[in-house]
């Protein structure tokens, strides 16, 4: 029995609503005043695109965390990482550029999945997969 989760198995499970509010919040965190009726429409569009699309494997894990500084600000910290168990380490990578097939391939880590809700690591992850605009062809 395989008991990986992966990014597309969470973006099936989700609800397009529960990951909208999730968007939203980060927005708010952020000071920017979109709310989840100006985003909606782009929301739907992209969890339209990311359920059509084939996973391609990654070899990085995704770990999303959301946390506060010492002065009280919120921050996100959504990155790929890659175990070297041979070496014991890991290496943390920025995913703003990874095409939208290799997210969907991408085994959420153990500890993203305790920390967070399946719709949290969605909403997080979609506000960053689209950073730089929502082209998933890159």
């Amino acid at each position: 029995m395989n008991d990986k989760v992966t990014f597309k198995d969470l973006v099936m499970q989700v609800d397009d609503e529960q990951a909208l509010i999730c968007v939203a919040e980060i927005f708010n965190d952020y000071g920017q005043e979109d709310t989840p009726d100006s985003i909606r429409p782009a929301v739907t569009n992209i969890f339209k695109i990311l359920r059509s699309l084939e996973p391609v494997q990654s070899d990085l894990a995704l770990s999303v965390y959301k946390g506060l500084t010492e002065e009280g600000y919120v921050f996100y910290n959504i990155s790929g990482i890659q175990y070297n168990e041979s070496a014991g380490t890991n290496s943390c990578y920025g995913l703003e550029t990874t095409p939208w097939s290799e997210w969907l391939g991408m085994e959420v880590s153990e500890a993203t999945l305790k920390r967070l809700s399946p719709a949290q690591i969605v909403g997080y992850s979609l506000y960053e997969m689209t950073y730089f605009g929502a082209d998933y062809a890159r």
